[in-house]
Parts: C-alpha cells; structure tokens; sequence
C-alpha cells in the first residue's frame, strides 16, 4: 500500500504532463486521459479522501468521493463537451504554474477541470443575479435537472426544492434533449 504523499505525487506528476500535452490535443481526448488518470490512481485516490473524511480540518465529503467514483464512469460520447466557455489552455496553464498545497488541492483540480468540461451550459439567465449562461446539472441518479448560476450559487428545478446535501453531477447529453436544451 502506497502512502498518500508519494501517491499523490505521482497522480499529480501524471496529471501535469497532460496538461501540458492539452495544446496538443483536442477537449475530448483531453478529458478521456483525464479519467483514465483517475482510473489508475483510485486506490491513491480512495485514500485520500477516506483520510480527509477521518480529518475534519481536510473536510473532505461523501459527495467528493462519489463524484471521484462518478468521474470512473464517464463516457464523453454521454456530454457535451466545452460548452462553459472556459478557456482549458489557461486553466490548465494556471494548475500547472501553481504547485498545490495538499493531496486535496490536487484531487479538487482534477474534480472541478471534469465537471467545467462536461457540464453543459445553457443561455439562461440566473433569475437571482441576473447572470448569464446558467449550468445544467443532475441529481445522481439522473431523475431530475437543476440550473445551477456558478456566480451567485442559485440552484433550482422546476418541481422541487433543491436540498443542499445532494450531490449534482454534470447532466448528460440524454437528459438534455428530453428537457429541450438540445436536439
């Protein structure tokens, strides 16, 4: 069994050369590496995380590892890939410029890059702050959609009060197209 240290170094050595290979290569590819990182490195991964639940100043949740167990699931064909209109060169240039301070800061970039990546991002307006391009998210279990405004933290669905414990995953390309945000 590895140590979590030497662990993350290496799921952060491996994550680092990818992203310097991104100019290289176009988002979908990008994110198939990606996953197959988290992939190879879950036992590391699984650690990590089991020691921040255990350390409360970590504060590492349940829905931080089922998302990192969501990510071992992902088929990009499932996505609509890019659609946030971040741009992936400088976020990545960014991560790579910065070295992280923990195993969590690692494991947070990966986890934020996916869900910026795969999360589809509609030209509604946030009724709250009136910011544009709201994200299109799913509960787990894919029963039911919530538009999501990064910029004021606003989350709703149509029938039902959002509660804040759930973990929302990017929706797919399935969902999207019986809600109507795409053909």
């Amino acid at each position: 069994m590895m140590n979590n240290k030497r662990g993350s170094n290496i799921l952060w050595s491996e994550t680092v050369e990818l992203f310097s290979e991104i100019k290289n290569m176009n988002l979908t590819s990008f994110l198939c590496r990606l996953v197959e990182i988290v992939k190879s490195n879950q036992e590391t991964i699984n650690q990590i995380l089991n020691e921040g639940q255990r350390n409360s100043k970590n504060l590492t949740s349940e829905n931080e590892i089922k998302f990192f167990r969501f990510i071992t699931t992902i088929d990009p064909e499932m996505y609509v890939i890019g659609s946030t209109g971040d741009d992936f060169n400088l976020i990545v240039q960014s991560y790579i410029s910065r070295t992280p301070k923990s195993e969590f800061e690692v494991l947070r970039r990966i986890s934020n890059l996916v869900k910026d990546i795969i999360t589809f991002t509609s030209l509604e307006v946030c009724p709250q702050c009136n910011s544009d391009h709201l994200r299109i998210v799913t509960d787990i279990s894919n029963e039911r959609l919530y538009r999501h405004c990064e910029t004021c933290s606003f989350t709703d669905t149509a029938d039902e009060e959002f509660l804040r414990q759930e973990l929302l995953i990017p929706a797919n390309i399935k969902f999207l197209k019986i809600a109507g945000y795409i053909k």
